[in-house]
């Protein structure tokens, strides 16, 4: 199956939509589970984890919020530094299938 990088960046960790499902890559590595990856980055990025109605986010839902976040930061990178979230990579997260 062909991946596609939605953050178009080489850095970690990457974000990754297949046939609609969100994935996270970091090293080459796909990081799991993804909703627990996921919740990180939206903590460490001052995102909510739950929509308007107080229901948490599905996967693909909160991938799709973590990936516009990511976005519009680096489109703000030549104004401003862009946000750190290679460091991520460093995380415990269990990596998994390639």
């Amino acid at each position: 199956m062909r991946r596609t990088s939605v953050l178009g960046r080489k850095t970690s960790p990457h974000l990754w939509i297949e046939t609609g499902t969100i994935e996270v890559e970091s090293r080459g590595k796909l990081l799991i589970p993804t909703m627990r990856v996921l919740r990180e980055l939206a903590l460490r990025l001052q995102l909510a984890i739950t929509n308007s109605q107080g229901n948490p986010y599905n996967t693909r839902q909160l991938g799709k919020v973590v990936i516009e976040k990511i976005k519009d930061r680096e489109g703000e990178a030549e104004q401003h530094a862009a946000p750190d979230v290679s460091a991520f990579a460093a995380s415990p997260f269990q990596q998994g299938r390639e």
